[in-house]
């Protein structure tokens, strides 16, 4: 219980630094797609959103082929979180006002607590190469 408790002080102390760490590779991730991708759309609030995932839609692109592809490599899915394992269309992107096509081009990509800049730097490339060798 006292290891357990010192793990919980310790996550606690730690958890405004980390989520700022988090979100600013988050933030590179996207730069570095956006400046590649002049269709890329990010969803939801730029400002209040979590740290650890990046939201995006490529409208046009099949969500479902393409992370078929790269899954392996990547942490990605198709639309929230909370609607992970549904083949439905999510209901948190309707109520985010997304449009069908935003949704059916949704992906979801998560950064972990150990998440590194150079894995930011292959994860873009991984997911760019995707999406150019999908683009006919």
């Amino acid at each position: 219980i006292a290891t357990l408790a010192y793990a919980l002080q310790i996550a606690c102390d730690e958890q405004e630094a980390e989520a700022r760490r988090i979100g600013a590779l988050r933030d590179l991730l996207q730069t570095e797609l956006a400046a590649q991708l002049s269709q890329l759309v990010v969803n939801g609030d730029p400002q209040n959103r979590v740290a650890g995932a990046l939201h995006i839609s490529m409208p046009g692109m099949n969500n479902k082929q393409l992370i078929t592809r790269i899954r392996d490599r990547l942490a990605i899915s198709t639309g929230a979180a909370c609607s992970s394992g549904s083949e439905r269309p999510s209901h948190v992107l309707k109520a985010m006002g997304l449009s069908a096509e935003q949704i059916e081009s949704a992906f979801r990509i998560s950064l972990g607590r150990f998440c590194t800049e150079a894995e930011i730097d292959a994860a873009g490339a991984i997911f760019l190469s995707a999406i150019n060798t999908s683009i006919p």
